[in-house]
């Protein structure tokens, strides 16, 4: 049976509360509420999917087309848009296919790969050689239906990581970081408003001209000799629709259970990806996009990734998508937050999937110079608190007498610092933008509040273990915590960095 990925009900989605399957253009209809994946890193790739075929389709032209669409979803005039793309979306068949190599290699090869290998999380080539798929283990899917292996395809060839010799990484690298406006009312389209904040501006791609958006349909820009594919040799819509794996699906009885690949799909060079953010060391260097980190992903971060005024020294650029929603005028800007997610690797190996939701404010130029002032106070707070606890222990440590902290590594003292302070930040952030507190309350208060967490960090951490120690060794944790609150007194680091010295 095949499947037409524009035609054919394939998308899994809660609407009215039920799970149901859609065609694209549904998600313009009413009471479609989330996509509804088995998989996280599936409804986040499904997202850029959609958005990728709007752009092809029916962009909006500016931002009020933007908004005006927004409130207004039209399932018949997005329906429309996209059948002229019919023919180019079969998954399967003689023709073209979906995300898969033109050239028809798979039939000259009697050996194929797993399903799994469509999928980030499993085991290697070298890790199933080596015996070593303790975590992940292989084999894990033995066939796919059709919409599975479809997305599944999709969020590889979008966030493919590191593959071995010739096998390209995606063109935001292993694992980007993916940054979706989402938005905060509760009325029905909650589907349509989400994928629709995030599509570029632009003009329709005529049908007859996909191919320069759409790879699957000329011959393949393979990278041997590390030869690369930039911007202008391509329609920007390619953003969405890259292919760095040359891949074939093999097909048994209406199931994928098998991929063919070759070395060498395209090397993407110098893109900027319209939902990503990016950075560079240097103001001369090309830009790099963002990779995620195991784990939570704190306000220490948020500057680069949230809020543009501060990004002024040209080495970190927010994703276009949080660029455009922020210029967007305060009294027709719909409220809304920001999602962030993808694959946290190390090389070929995938670490965490990490998806969460941050505020999105509305701030000037001085307002996120206030805020990054903040950030830098907790930075400083946290990092005071850190030596301290090492000078704590450093002498008795150099006889093998020393109490340990506990299991607490620096790493997880400042997850958790952030963490803990992380909805106090907010509120002070909110208080600025809003402007309800006057002057210098917001960094007199933080200044305050950043104290009383590193202190009492500081106290749970070393207070039980007096009973392992000399006098002259608490006498050391008494002098280090002295330090720690000197550092959180008038006049002095922290203090300094929120401009609270000249102040009474």
């Amino acid at each position: 049976m095949p499947l037409n990925l524009i035609t054919d009900e394939w998308i899994p989605v809660f609407k009215d509360g039920e799970r149901v399957l859609i065609r694209p253009y549904q998600i313009a209809e009413n009471n479609v509420e989330r996509l509804a994946w088995f998989r996280p890193d599936f409804n986040l790739a499904c997202m850029e999917l959609l958005i990728g075929m709007i752009f092809l389709a029916d962009p909006p032209n500016d931002d009020s087309d933007l908004i005006e669409r927004y409130h207004n979803p039209n399932a018949d005039r997005l329906k429309k848009a996209l059948e002229p793309f019919e023919s180019h979306f079969e998954l399967m068949g003689n023709g073209t296919r979906f995300l898969q190599d033109l050239e028809n290699f798979e039939v000259n090869q009697t050996k194929h790969k797993s399903v799994d290998m469509l999928f980030i999380d499993s085991a290697g080539e070298q890790t199933e050689k080596h015996n070593s798929d303790l975590i992940v283990h292989r084999d894990r899917y033995k066939s796919l239906s059709l919409p599975e292996a479809a997305m599944a395809l999709y969020t590889l060839q979008a966030f493919a990581p590191a593959g071995g010799s010739g096998n390209r990484t995606s063109m935001r690298g292993g694992g980007p970081l993916v940054s979706l406006i989402q938005p905060l009312d509760c009325e029905s389209s909650h589907l349509w408003r989400t994928i629709w904040l995030n599509v570029p501006a632009g003009k329709p791609l005529s049908p007859d001209q996909a191919s320069e958006a759409l790879p699957w349909l000329r011959k393949t820009r393979t990278s041997e000799n590390n030869k690369a594919v930039i911007l202008d040799q391509s329609h920007k819509g390619e953003m969405f629709f890259g292919m760095p794996r040359r891949l074939r699906l093999i097909e048994k009885e209406g199931r994928i259970v098998g991929v063919v690949q070759k070395n060498y799909g395209t090397n993407y060079s110098n893109w900027i990806h319209f939902l990503s953010p990016y950075y560079r060391n240097k103001p001369e260097e090309e830009f790099l996009p963002v990779h995620p980190k195991p784990g939570k992903i704190s306000y220490q971060n948020w500057l680069g990734l949230i809020m543009e005024h501060r990004n002024n020294d040209k080495k970190k650029r927010v994703a276009g998508t949080v660029r455009r929603f922020n210029n967007i005028a305060f009294g027709i800007r719909p409220k809304g937050e920001l999602l962030l997610g993808g694959w946290a690797m190390s090389n070929m190996t995938p670490l965490d999937f990490n998806i969460g939701f941050y505020p999105s404010w509305k701030t000037e130029k001085e307002e996120e110079d206030r805020i990054a002032k903040l950030i830098e106070a907790a930075e400083k707070s946290v990092s005071g608190l850190i030596k301290a606890l090492k000078d704590s222990f450093r002498a008795r440590k150099k006889n093998n007498a020393t109490p340990s902290l506990r299991g607490e590594s620096s790493l997880a003292i400042r997850e958790n610092f952030y963490f803990e302070t992380e909805i106090t930040f907010k509120y002070m952030v909110q208080a600025l933008v809003d402007k309800s507190d006057s002057d210098d309350n917001v960094e007199k208060n933080w200044l305050d509040y950043l104290r009383k967490v590193a202190l009492g960090k500081f106290d749970k951490l070393t207070t039980p273990v007096f009973s392992e120690l000399a006098i002259s060794d608490i006498e050391k944790i008494i002098e280090a915590r002295t330090r720690l609150f000197s550092l959180h007194s008038k006049n002095k680091a922290i203090s300094e960095i929120l401009d609270l010295n000249d102040s009474d």
